[in-house]
């Protein structure tokens, strides 16, 4: 129905923290570092401002929609498989049947004895009655291609404007409405890099409801970011490559990152918080020894964590430092564990804290 943009691989979401041991992985870990290290300015804020997903003028058929039908999805999906484990899950899209119905659609990434596969979810919500059923259940080992029709059809239209463009990561979903009879109207952001600059692009496609047949597509800048690392302009492609080698790199660490914050969360919460790549920032990177002339591969990384239960709820901030060396067993040593901040969970999810009743 809208796009599909996720599929992780199984050995990245680890809650125990389980890495396959070996030369390999310590020569690709430490490359990662050190590359990384190479474009990570070290101060606490980003070098490029990315937009939040969730900042949206409409909240109410904005990327916001999701949270509202979000627990019914995950209720569907354990209902189905109810021997396996919620790992991870996505937020596809939405699409109006009808003036008052939007059909939201969700993946999930369970883990079962067997293996992982992922499930999409779709709940037909009726903004009138402000109700909600589940019209299906749909299990996928990858990618089910019908999904990511929307997000082609949004790449396509933003590289014909502007065909100097490079493109950063999948479109967003912002909304879906309907139009009149048999129409209705998609909008999507797309983040893009242009003239030295970063872009969040806007795309609306207007269609017919039961043919899917694209009536009009209008695309148009939304917001324009200058990009700098302190006065000097950074290329579009460098800005593209700092993160992507830095995203990497939290994959890399993702599993000793969920190990040190179930060990803290563990005495506070009944169910542990899970972390996800995009929340969390570098803080600080370096070398323990040595210098830019003197390449010691002992590295020291700070991070700021935020650690979330159910529709990405967080539950707090957290500042972990890790060692990152040959000399370790693992090549990661955590060095410090600094709990930040302790966020009130919503009414709802009180019963997962320990000590209430």
């Amino acid at each position: 129905m809208i796009r599909e943009t996720w599929d992780k691989p199984d050995a990245v979401w680890n809650n125990k923290g389980n890495m396959n041991k070996g030369g390999e992985r310590m020569k690709k870990l430490l490359c990662f570092i050190v590359i990384s290290l190479q474009l990570i300015k070290n101060d606490a804020k980003p070098v490029l401002a990315i937009p939040n997903k969730y900042s949206v003028e409409d909240a109410e058929d904005g990327y916001h929609q999701y949270i509202k039908w979000a627990n019914m999805a995950s209720s569907a999906a354990k209902s189905k498989y109810p021997s396996a484990a919620i790992v991870d899950f996505h937020y596809v899209g939405c699409a109006a049947t009808l003036p008052t119905t939007r059909h939201l659609v969700y993946k999930f990434w369970l883990r079962e004895a067997n293996g992982a596969f992922g499930v999409y979810v779709t709940i037909a919500a009726n903004k009138g009655t402000g109700r909600a059923v589940v019209l299906k259940v749909e299990k996928a080992d990858g990618s089910i291609p019908y999904y990511g029709k929307w997000r082609r059809i949004v790449q396509e239209a933003v590289k014909q404007k502007y065909p100097d463009a490079i493109i950063n990561g999948s479109p967003t979903p912002q909304g879906c409405h309907w139009i009149r009879n048999n129409a209705a109207s998609q909008t999507f952001s797309q983040w893009v890099n242009r003239n030295n600059q970063s872009q969040i692009v806007e795309v609306t496609i207007q269609y017919i409801i039961d043919s899917e047949k694209v009536m009009t597509i209008e695309v148009k800048e939304r917001r324009r970011f200058k990009s700098t690392i302190g006065a000097t302009s950074v290329p579009a492609m460098q800005e593209s490559q700092r993160y992507l080698c830095q995203d990497m790199l939290m994959l890399f660490l993702l599993p000793y990152i969920q190990e040190a914050v179930n060990q803290h969360y563990v005495k506070l919460l009944h169910e542990l918080p899970l972390v996800y790549p995009y929340q969390v920032d570098v803080i600080n990177a370096g070398r323990v020894d040595g210098g830019p002339r003197d390449r010691g591969f002992h590295f020291y990384i700070t991070l700021a964590v935020t650690p979330v239960v159910g529709p990405h709820i967080s539950v707090g901030k957290d500042k972990i430092t890790f060692e990152i060396s040959p000399k370790f067993p693992n090549s990661v040593k955590l060095a410090s564990f600094q709990h930040l901040e302790t966020h009130t969970l919503p009414q709802h999810w009180q019963d997962i804290v320990r000590g209430t009743k």
